[in-house]
């Protein structure tokens, strides 16, 4: 985690190769650490230690630039997954399908959190 920089909101970052730019808004790694790992372990009910290896898992797909703030396992996804990762890429694609099933729970809360604390 020490080749990556910070910044809240949308976040920025840079890669292993020096390559810098933007990911998509919706994802701050801090913030979304604590939350991912308590959904998996909730529903899931797994471990501390199997949820920190999913938030570990989907650090190193950011950290390749594997995903960018999509909201579905797109094609190109797939193959840099089994690209980057052949000896384990069946615990990666499980990992990215959690963290959208995850990211479409959190959508429904604040939606509904937006729609009963409005007006």
């Amino acid at each position: 985690m020490s080749s990556f920089y910070w910044r809240i909101g949308n976040f920025q970052y840079k890669n292993r190769a020096g390559k810098q730019g933007i990911i998509k808004k919706g994802l701050t790694l801090w913030g979304i650490k604590m939350e991912i790992k308590d959904f998996l372990m909730k529903k899931y009910r797994i471990g501390e230690k199997s949820a920190r290896d999913y938030v570990g898992r989907f650090n190193g797909i950011v950290a390749r630039v594997i995903y960018k703030g999509e909201n579905e396992i797109t094609p190109s996804m797939k193959v840099a997954v089994e690209r980057e990762f052949p000896n384990s890429k069946k615990h990666y694609l499980l990992t990215l399908e959690r963290y959208f099933e995850f990211q479409q729970k959190r959508d429904k809360k604040k939606i509904k959190w937006k729609s009963t604390h409005m007006g």
